[in-house]
């Protein structure tokens, strides 16, 4: 059934390709079937833009990037198994330059954050989405500029500002937030070793370094934490 979908979006792509420029290439995530397909008919109604793939979970987004190299990835921040900005990292660990803009609900601090410690090029708060996102697609993709939403681009500026300046010593890491936030969701050491692609040893040492950066020593400590500081959606 998915090898027949995919088939499905590479046709439909290749039946809107334009002779004179090239269309930028989208992969589209988020694990609402009916949102997604809000996306595909808002996209597509413009001449220079394609869905060539779509994902409806963190795992099928890392894949499919791996093996469509899109222009650009449109990512929810909220998937079934881990968190779109989770996703991110991994993605732009192995490929650096690949073009990212995540798609929100939240305007948290920590979420914005996170997204410009890991290289995030967009932000585009859902609510707006209908309005922005193509502006934003195009700003990335053709003018290689990034694009934050007009009412957290304040934030986003003032967080670049602060990644410039070195970081002080309790200040987690990407990593360590990730791990932090798997913590708080009740992940195992092993299954967050799996999520991430590390061994366990390093999941305990990276739990370690964010207890004692934090003062926390202890699970629900954590997870309050998190919960407080909105680095997970409950």
């Amino acid at each position: 059934m998915k090898k027949k979908r995919a088939k499905a979006i590479l046709r439909h792509s290749h039946l809107h390709e334009s002779p004179f420029r090239k269309r930028i290439r989208i992969l589209l995530a988020d694990d609402h079937t009916m949102v997604r397909e809000g996306f595909r008919v808002l996209l597509e109604k413009e001449a220079d833009l394609v869905v060539i793939g779509e994902a409806q979970s963190s795992e099928e987004t890392i894949r499919l990037a791996n093996t469509l190299m899109p222009d650009i990835i449109l990512l929810d921040v909220t998937m079934p198994d881990f968190n779109g900005l989770q996703a991110a990292h991994a993605i732009l660990n192995r490929h650096p330059e690949m073009k990212i803009i995540i798609l929100s609900m939240s305007s948290n601090d920590e979420f914005i954050r996170y997204a410009v410690q890991i290289g995030i090029r967009g932000y585009v708060l859902k609510e707006n989405a209908s309005q922005e996102v193509i502006n934003a697609v195009r700003e990335v993709a053709l003018r290689n500029h990034p694009y934050y939403a007009p009412a957290i681009q304040d934030k986003f500026l003032e967080f670049h500002k602060q990644s410039a300046v070195k970081s002080e010593n309790k200040e987690l890491s990407p990593r360590e937030t990730e791990v932090l936030q798997m913590i708080a969701e009740g992940k195992t050491n092993k299954r967050i070793a799996e999520v991430l692609r590390i061994s366990v040893k390093t999941v305990e040492r990276h739990r370690q370094r964010v207890m004692e950066k934090l003062g926390i020593h202890d699970a629900v400590g954590l997870a309050h934490y998190a919960i407080k500081n909105g680095m997970i959606l409950v």
